[in-house]
């Protein structure tokens, strides 16, 4: 996961809920068969399995085939033939997530990132609720790419269908203040709080946002809480000490004893 200036306090989408998403699981039988040999670099085998199924008058084993197709052609960088197969396979079967989400990886691979905010409307609208993990992860993909401005386009469509997911709200918040809109920053992430009081994480990214907009007894208050909901030890510690370096970088009083005392080691390196 990205990390934005870890000296001045570490910003990022959350690593957890990023690492938790998986790859939509195979939708069916027939994709079960080709899918194996694509991940396998059987490349020519699952070209000979799914070439069978064109000329097929199922419409079930036709969009597998151009799915398949699309995973070869992108093997070969081919970025227009892969789009053009997995558009027919989804002309044929719209509320495929394993196609949307194909789509979206194409898009994002090939770098054409002012497709994707029209590929996810799509995606939602043909898939409901379904997809919706893996809709959400593109949003920590672009913020690790650095594309903000895509980020915030792409995560804008997901805010527009998922006002209350403190998820959405809290990327939103992320990639603006990457953005360096801190004041706008500030609001998304002070709402995604409000939606989930103890992710730890969002209250850490809002603190860090106060700690940019100068209001630092605001930040400090932030940044403790951060700390007192993060369960997980090494993350702890890296905000603990994240802290004790913001401490002292304002000259807090105290400042150098709390640093002795929880974080002997010093803060974390600039990556």
């Amino acid at each position: 996961m990205n990390v934005l200036t870890a000296a001045l306090l570490t910003f990022s989408l959350a690593p957890a809920r990023a690492a938790e998403h998986k790859e939509p699981a195979y939708s069916n039988s027939l994709e079960a068969q080709w899918m194996p040999l694509v991940e396998a670099k059987s490349l020519d085998k699952a070209k000979n399995l799914c070439g069978g199924w064109l000329s097929s008058k199922d419409a079930q084993s036709l969009t597998e085939a151009h799915k398949c197709m699309a995973e070869l052609e992108m093997a070969q960088g081919k970025v227009d033939e892969a789009l053009k197969d997995l558009d027919t396979a989804l002309g044929l079967t719209p509320a495929d997530v394993n196609a949307h989400d194909s789509k979206l990886q194409v898009l994002m691979w090939a770098r054409r990132f002012s497709e994707m905010p029209a590929a996810l409307e799509t995606a939602i609208k043909d898939c409901g609720k379904e997809g919706t993990e893996a809709w959400i992860d593109f949003s920590s993909r672009l913020l690790d790419d650095e594309r903000f401005e895509e980020g915030l386009a792409y995560t804008k469509v997901l805010e527009k269908h998922y006002p209350k997911d403190f998820r959405v709200i809290a990327d939103m918040g992320v990639l603006l203040a990457a953005t360096h809109k801190s004041e706008e920053a500030a609001t998304y992430l002070k709402r995604a709080v409000a939606l989930k009081p103890d992710d730890a994480l969002d209250n850490w990214n809002l603190g860090r946002v106060y700690d940019e907009l100068g209001k630092f007894g605001l930040a400090d208050a932030q940044l403790r809480k951060a700390i007192a909901l993060e369960t997980e030890k090494e993350k702890k510690q890296e905000y603990v000490c994240l802290h004790s370096e913001f401490l002292k970088k304002r000259n807090r009083p105290g400042a150098a004893e709390y640093e002795k005392k929880n974080c002997p080691g010093g803060a974390p390196e600039d990556e």
